[in-house]
């Protein structure tokens, strides 16, 4: 339907232009409403009246059913569980029969003291005293290097004890370093000696330093070696060096016993 005033387009139903807003028609439908049908009557159902008795009964009942609510939350309030089961009978009567229920125990544990530990008392090192001064060594045994010399009264702490050559020795430590002592330097008690760790590491027993040879004398020129032709070099022994004459690069021969030609060129003393 289109208004007649301002030509907008609107739903057929519309009684007002939703552009205008004004009347669309003045025309009444010519549809008309269908006509009323009242609804039937119903007729209620005649409600059976109770007699006085069932009424007091059921109030009863009521009452009863409310005092045992009362008395379950007044027993859930004290910690107690007693319930009331109401139990219906063929005449509709109410009744509470009273149910005690064990209350449920929850253990708890009780709250212990955790004792404190006590630490554990560390038992102190033997110690021993330098009866004398004595020397203070690399290993257990007098080819070994002295470390320095310990002064008599030194105190030591006892570490490790070894038997070598049918001699103690004691592995000690002092306030600088470790090293070994002889076992005549210390005076232990047997029962100490004891309580020791034996020592038992295998030790290299080091070289002893060559001993230094004596230098060789000159002999008289008739004494001459003839392994070196065009110097003098007295005759072995005693064995010589070339730091202990005075030539250089001189012609050696065999048998050269004196070693003066250690690369096997035929010349001596070549440095």
């Amino acid at each position: 339907m289109r208004c007649p005033h301002c030509n907008e387009s609107n739903l057929p139903s519309s009684t007002f232009c939703h552009s205008c807003g004004k009347v669309l028609s003045l025309k009444r439908s010519s549809q008309q409403p269908p006509p009323f049908k009242p609804m039937p009557s119903v007729i209620p159902h005649p409600v059976k009246q109770k007699s006085t008795t069932e009424r007091t009964w059921a109030i009863g009942g009521s009452l009863v059913g409310i005092i045992a609510l009362l008395a379950v939350i007044y027993l859930a309030a004290t910690g107690t569980s007693k319930t009331r089961t109401p139990t219906v009978t063929n005449n509709a009567r109410v009744a509470a029969i009273e149910t005690d229920i064990p209350p449920t125990l929850t253990w708890t544990p009780e709250a212990t003291d955790t004792p404190t530990p006590i630490p554990a008392t560390a038992t102190p090192e033997p110690t021993a005293t330098l009866l004398q001064a004595g020397n203070f060594r690399t290993g257990p045994g007098v080819v070994f290097d002295i470390i320095r010399q310990l002064p008599a009264g030194t105190s030591v702490i006892l570490k490790q004890t070894r038997e070598e050559a049918g001699e103690r020795w004691y592995y000690v430590t002092t306030e600088k370093q470790s090293g070994w002592i002889h076992g005549s330097l210390l005076p232990v008690d047997p029962a100490i000696i004891s309580t020791l760790k034996i020592n038992q590491i295998p030790y290299k027993t080091p070289t002893p330093p060559p001993t230094p040879r004596p230098k060789a004398t000159a002999k008289p020129v008739g004494q001459c070696d003839p392994s070196y032709p065009g110097v003098c070099i007295p005759q072995y022994p005693p064995d010589l060096d070339c730091g202990d004459i005075p030539y250089r690069r001189f012609v050696v021969r065999d048998p050269d016993l004196h070693n003066f030609d250690s690369d096997y060129d035929g010349i001596g003393c070549e440095s």
